[in-house]
């Protein structure tokens, strides 16, 4: 069943989601940072370093795509080196977490997801890096820290992917009541996300199944 994963197989999991997923998460927060932080992206343009930091990222993305995990990083350390406080650094940084973890380097991934959270101006942003940081401690079985992470997990787009993976660290502990509830709280939440919804419903349908005599 879904719910007796090992934790190779959860750290799979969470690899093919930021395969899938986190190239179009990463670039909606390129936008959302170009939208927010305007004066800040014009005043590091105004002095040359916006289009270099531009084309640092662009040079990540297109390594993101063919597989190059090596230019991934090289290019990274350049943009966090030179330019880590521009808007691009923290995207960059996602961006090299991703490629970390595709290469099942977790420290270096989990390293990552800890400077977006120390320096990410925006809670949304930082709550990204809690929650795959989260996933990550989860995967390998840090159960207390992934809870600790989720606790500060606060900003309303996250709630029901918390709550969701707050009850997959609840059954983890054997805590079926817990994760009971936990579950049916992202369920509700998943609103305008059917697949998580399905993806909850056939957990709470397998423990279910698990509490029948």
């Amino acid at each position: 069943m879904e719910l007796h994963r090992t934790d190779e197989e959860r750290l799979e999991s969470l690899k093919n989601w930021w395969s899938e997923h986190g190239r179009t998460l990463i670039a909606g927060v390129v936008l959302g940072l170009a939208g927010v932080s305007g004066w800040t992206f014009w005043l590091d343009y105004e002095h040359g370093r916006a289009e270099t930091a531009s084309v640092l990222f662009q040079t990540m993305s297109e390594a993101a795509a063919s597989g190059d995990h090596a230019a991934v990083r090289e290019a990274g350390s350049a943009l966090l080196a030179d330019h880590g406080g521009s808007g691009y650094a923290v995207a960059g940084s996602l961006l090299v977490a991703r490629s970390e973890l595709l290469e099942d380097r977790i420290g270096e991934a989990i390293a990552h997801f800890r400077w977006v959270i120390d320096h990410a101006e925006l809670p949304e942003l930082r709550d990204v890096a809690r929650l795959r940081l989260a996933e990550a401690n989860f995967a390998a079985g840090a159960l207390d820290e992934a809870m600790t992470l989720l606790d500060e997990t606060t900003t309303a787009p996250f709630t029901a992917a918390r709550d969701e993976l707050r009850g997959d660290v609840h059954f983890a502990r054997g805590e079926s009541g817990k994760a009971r509830e936990a579950w049916e709280r992202a369920a509700a939440g998943y609103t305008d996300s059917p697949a998580g919804a399905q993806r909850v419903t056939l957990k709470l349908d397998d423990l279910g199944h698990l509490n029948t005599p």
